[in-house]
């Protein structure tokens, strides 16, 4: 029998990201895990509500043996069974009632469910745009493109947005099964050929997508190439407002976002989301921050060698190459934080 891998959940950047990145790597190469120290120096230690509700589902994807799964444990132990494709519904009010991110709860499940060896359809249930999170427009125009590269397939769609504090979200996802996943070259982004993007509100008035999409577009006049940004009325149990912004390069594509809330007007909004974009366009970089570590794990798990990229060599990107390196000790990384290049042997998974 393997060795249980033990983790520091506390390990320098010490949030989700380790939880996350283990669960799926725990699942995936059927190795039994103990993670400490769970989110140890945050606000609120522990296991919050989309930590939890990801924990249950990756229990019961793979049947595991779980201790330590109630909210604001700091330690737990999972030890999985066989993964099994299928139909799923995961809802973070079950857990409690928030806007807990389903999107936190998309990144655990997305990779064991495609090596399942089943095409999978779940439904997610919670807060879809939500600060510290990706956004659904972020994983579905942004994180997919860029995992298809590595010969990941899934499909998105949004029938609800939630929004803090209420949540109540639902985004629906189709999952294909894969055999392998291949290497990817993104070290070079090529040519930004436009910028697209949404200015949503739910419950609002129109007319605050309108002054959001006018601020983004002035903050961009600078920038040479077509823009399109389209103005959503989008469902919603509460009420809130966003605005994302995407820049399609030759190569690559990144992403930006910005959320209202109260006394924040709109014109911040959308001057915020087109701020970080011009930050992200002044480098050659061809993967945004976030990008940066949620590709890993697919480039660790890949045929061959992948090459990137990335704005900003974050500790949630040093924290991700902790982790899969104690899961995966063959798969090598190589980080250099002045060029800003990581370069990744995955160690060739197969699903058979």
């Amino acid at each position: 029998m393997e060795k249980t891998i033990k983790i520091d959940g506390n390990y320098l950047e010490g949030g989700g990201q380790i939880l996350r990145t283990s669960l799926a790597l725990s699942a995936i190469t059927g190795k039994a895990l103990e993670i400490e120290n769970i989110r140890a120096g945050r606000k609120t230690p522990g296991l919050a509500p989309q930590h939890l509700t990801a924990v249950r589902a990756m229990e019961k994807i793979c049947s595991a043996n779980v201790e330590g799964a109630q909210l604001h444990s700091l330690n737990l132990s999972f030890s999985p069974k066989s993964i099994q494709g299928g139909k799923y519904v995961f809802d973070v009010s079950e857990v409690k009632e928030s806007a807990g991110s389903v999107s936190l709860i998309f990144q655990t499940i997305c990779l064991p469910l495609a090596f399942s060896g089943k095409d999978s359809q779940v439904i997610l249930r919670g807060g879809t745009h939500v600060n510290w999170s990706p956004c659904f427009e972020y994983l579905n125009e942004i994180l997919l493109p860029i995992s298809a590269k590595f010969g990941y397939a899934a499909k998105m769609g949004i029938k609800n947005y939630g929004y803090y504090p209420i949540g109540k979200g639902k985004i629906e996802v189709e999952i294909k099964a894969t055999e392998k996943l291949v290497s990817a070259n993104l070290s070079s982004r090529g040519k930004l050929v436009s910028i697209t993007g949404y200015s949503i509100v739910s419950n609002l008035p129109q007319q605050i997508a309108g002054r959001q999409k006018d601020a983004a577009l002035k903050a961009l006049v600078g920038i040479d190439c077509e823009k399109k940004i389209e103005i959503k009325n989008a469902a919603s149990v509460g009420k809130g407002t966003m605005l994302f912004l995407k820049t399609n390069y030759e190569n690559s594509c990144a992403g930006f976002f910005a959320l209202g809330e109260i006394k924040k007007s709109a014109e911040e909004v959308g001057k915020e989301a087109a701020l970080k974009l011009l930050e992200f366009d002044k480098t050659n970089s061809a993967l945004d921050v976030h990008m940066g570590d949620q590709i890993m794990l697919f480039a660790a798990l890949a045929h061959g060698k992948t090459t990137y990229t990335v704005e900003k060599v974050s500790n949630h990107l040093k924290t991700n190459a902790y982790t899969i390196r104690q899961f995966l000790p063959d798969c090598k990384i190589e980080i250099d934080e002045e060029k800003k290049l990581v370069e990744i042997v995955g160690v060739g998974w197969t699903n058979k």
